[in-house]
């Protein structure tokens, strides 16, 4: 999966050739919503599809396409990254020092720094974020529909309004994760391995061609 700016920029990277139809913020809603289960106010089976293609996602209205693409782009994203896994694996080793057996647990940490560090990476690709800082002013009714309170789905706008504001720092991913009930000590670690990360010459490459490609990557 992908964390919240580089859905954003991926999704705008195709939206105007593909749901040109859809209405912005409603989409772009949608495609932010699934991930609200980081509250622990819905499981993640409720807000996101599986096997979806672009044609089927292109179905619905403005806020339900934007619901499926948000599943669409997580698993064009994972179907990428499990292409080469085994680079990948020796880049977070290098990276993040870790034992260099990977077991379930390590993947899942190394998705979750590779994916903030694509936030940090992506996040100048767009100039203006008040246009999406301005959508999430909303609460849609289909986000209420979920069953899910309003004031939880007022603190997820919240989080993601703060993380949008600046480009992802320390600080930044430190609120957006506290949000999410995450330990200071599992940030402190995040955060320094995203550092390492950083320097990391073939995720820079990998992170720009999943970019680049992404439109070829979804038909």
């Amino acid at each position: 999966m992908a964390a919240p700016v580089t859905h954003v920029i991926l999704t705008q990277k195709v939206f105007s050739k593909h749901f040109k139809d859809k209405k912005r913020e409603e989409f772009f809603t949608g495609t932010l919503f699934p991930d609200i289960r980081y509250l622990g106010a819905i499981k993640r089976s409720k807000t996101h599809s599986f096997n979806l293609s672009l044609e089927e996602a292109k179905k619905g209205n403005s806020f339900e396409a934007g619901l499926k693409f948000h599943s669409l782009l997580d698993e064009t994203r994972s179907s990428f990254l499990k292409k080469q896994p085994e680079r990948l694996y020796r880049a977070f080793i290098k990276s993040a020092a870790v034992k260099s057996k990977f077991n379930r647990k390590d993947w899942v940490l190394a998705h979750q720094n590779l994916k903030l560090l694509e936030d940090e990476i992506h996040y100048e690709k767009i100039k203006n974020w008040g246009i999406y800082v301005d959508y999430l002013n909303n609460i849609l009714k289909q986000e209420l529909s979920f069953n899910i309170p309003r004031q939880i789905v007022r603190k997820w706008h919240r989080l993601l309004q703060e993380y949008f504001s600046q480009k992802p720092n320390d600080n930044s991913r430190k609120k957006m994760l506290l949000g999410f009930n995450f330990s200071k000590k599992a940030i402190q670690k995040e955060n320094l391995v995203i550092k390492k990360l950083k320097r990391n010459s073939y995720l820079q490459r990998k992170i720009a061609e999943f970019y680049n490609k992404f439109e070829e990557f979804l038909l």
